[in-house]
């Protein structure tokens, strides 16, 4: 039986109530954190967002992208479903 392979996703805010959802390729909710991230997930397509109704951002984690860090700038401090800006 082959071993797994665990890669890096980190995602931090601004914001440390900012709700974080994490989904698989197919719409599957990974994870939910809230002000960070840091989960080993298999290879695969992931799609990360602020908020419930948050643009989806994709990620990529694989051998040739071993890892994602990001830290990310909210537009609006005081809204929960903020968009990203930086």
């Amino acid at each position: 039986m082959r071993k797994k392979i665990y890669y890096e996703l980190t995602i931090t805010t601004d914001k440390p109530n900012q709700d974080i959802w994490v989904s698989d390729d197919k719409g599957f909710l990974v994870c939910k954190c809230m002000g960070k991230v840091a989960e080993g997930l298999v290879a695969g397509k992931y799609y990360f967002q602020f908020g419930l109704k948050g643009a989806k951002i994709p990620v990529i984690l694989n051998r040739k992208f071993p890892f994602f860090r990001g830290h990310f700038i909210l537009e609006n401090p005081n809204d929960k479903d903020s968009k990203v800006i930086q």
